[in-house]
């Protein structure tokens, strides 16, 4: 009867380590929770393309990401959006404004940068600087979904002064004088227009500024909360998020 001679069992393990150390790795970094990032198609600040996500996507993708989690960017639009990430745990806004309608609707992680609207009107018009020179001009063109609607009833302006649409279609409103301006982030707008009707619209001083917030569901952990805050946090003290926005090329400071 023949005897099994089994080799030497530390020399087994030497031999398979550094595959057991890569199979490891890769299951650490597939079990690690995803959390989606979720914003609409506003190019430069979010956006479809895979290259190049947005100044706003990849500071929040990266935030998350530092936190212990796996970003996935996700696209949609803000209602869809809204609705969404509030019936999860596992997905935040960027791009985001804190209103006095959305503020118990949401937690609110942190801010990550300011953004500034101004008044746009169509290429050739003189500027506007301010809200009443853009009331007596005419109609205002506002993004569905946008927070200035909020801003603009909290300083006396009413629904039939405003019209609603897509970027494109407030483009082309303008272009052909259905509104006299739209209130929005020039750099959102402004190529918008310049593609579609070759030329580039005239932007005014900035009248409202506000902050973009990352913000989650009201059942988001208190853990991933405060995960994503200390990121974003570490983000600021080493000069992350203002090299991502200098990199898009907008001179908007970076929120305290």
């Amino acid at each position: 009867m023949s005897t099994l001679k089994i080799r030497n069992p530390t020399m087994i393990y030497l031999k398979y380590l550094p595959a057991l150390l890569i199979m490891t790795s890769q299951q650490l970094v597939q079990a690690s929770p995803v959390i989606y990032v979720e914003c609409d198609n506003l190019p430069p600040m979010c956006s479809t393309e895979s290259e190049n996500p947005g100044m706003v996507m990849e500071i929040g993708m990266e935030a998350v990401r530092r936190a212990g989690y796996t970003p996935k960017a996700r696209i949609l639009p803000w209602k869809r959006a809204m609705q969404e990430v509030r019936s999860r745990t596992d997905a935040v806004l960027v791009l985001f404004s804190r209103t006095p309608s959305r503020a118990p609707l949401f937690k609110w992680i942190v801010e990550t940068n300011s953004v500034g609207f101004s008044f746009i009107r169509r290429d050739g018009a003189s500027p506007i600087a301010d809200l009443k020179t853009a009331q007596a001009a005419g109609r205002i063109g506002i993004r569905r979904g946008s927070s200035v609607v909020e801003w603009l009833e909290r300083n006396g302006v009413e629904e039939e002064e405003l019209e609603t649409g897509t970027m494109e279609d407030l483009a082309a409103m303008l272009k052909y004088g259905r509104i006299a301006s739209v209130l929005v982030l020039p750099e959102i707008f402004a190529p918008v227009y310049a593609s579609r009707f070759g030329a580039s619209p005239v932007v005014g001083k900035v009248v409202y500024e506000d902050s973009d917030w990352i913000a989650g569901g009201p059942a988001m952990p208190a853990s991933t909360v405060k995960a994503i805050a200390e990121a974003v946090a570490g983000m600021k003290r080493d000069g992350t998020i203002e090299q991502i926005i200098k990199r898009y090329g907008s001179t908007r400071a970076v929120a305290p």
